[in-house]
């Protein structure tokens, strides 16, 4: 993605940096609803789970705090756990298929999401559980904003990197 739309594809003109400006913009909100998205459907299935009120409400952060250590585990490759998720990113041909602004929105959405693309790290495992156990629509889809604005993060940091070795 970041060689997509970096600041090098974009350089020599002002319209040209504004135009990397607001496709880097377009990517990130793309990730944030995509996000978001996903975060309320988490949160609004878990609040369906009567499973986890009344009395084993207080069990909760027990139950993360120990999903999180399995997962670390995993990480270290130490054990293995199912780790669901699509071995691609989004389809390259979209790069030349649609308008840039739309291929960066389109990019930022379905990388947002998570689930239907690559994912780099196991936390996302545990926001996902510990947004179903929440139970909370709106919870679940502030923290997977949050963790939308994270992923399209790389793009801005590598992007100040390229511009910085011009």
């Amino acid at each position: 993605m970041v060689s997509t739309i970096s600041p090098v594809v974009y350089r020599h003109s002002s319209w040209k940096r504004n135009s990397w400006l607001f496709t880097a913009t377009v990517y990130t909100l793309g990730s944030i609803v995509g996000g978001g998205l996903v975060g309320l459907f988490l949160g609004w299935s878990g609040s369906y789970l009567s499973t986890f009120s009344g009395p084993y409400r207080s069990l909760f952060p027990l139950f993360i705090g120990l999903f999180a250590l399995a997962y670390a585990l995993h990480e270290l490759r130490l054990v293995s756990l199912p780790y669901p998720q699509r071995q691609q990113q989004v389809p390259a041909h979209w790069r030349y298929q649609f308008h840039p602004y739309l291929t960066a929105g389109l990019f930022g959405f379905f990388l947002g999401t998570g689930f239907v693309t690559f994912i780099p790290t196991a936390t996302y495992y545990i926001l996902a559980v510990a947004a179903v156990f929440y139970g909370s629509p709106a919870v679940g889809a502030l923290v997977f904003m949050i963790y939308g604005a994270a992923r399209a993060l790389p793009l801005w940091l590598a992007s100040r990197q390229i511009s910085l070795l011009r």
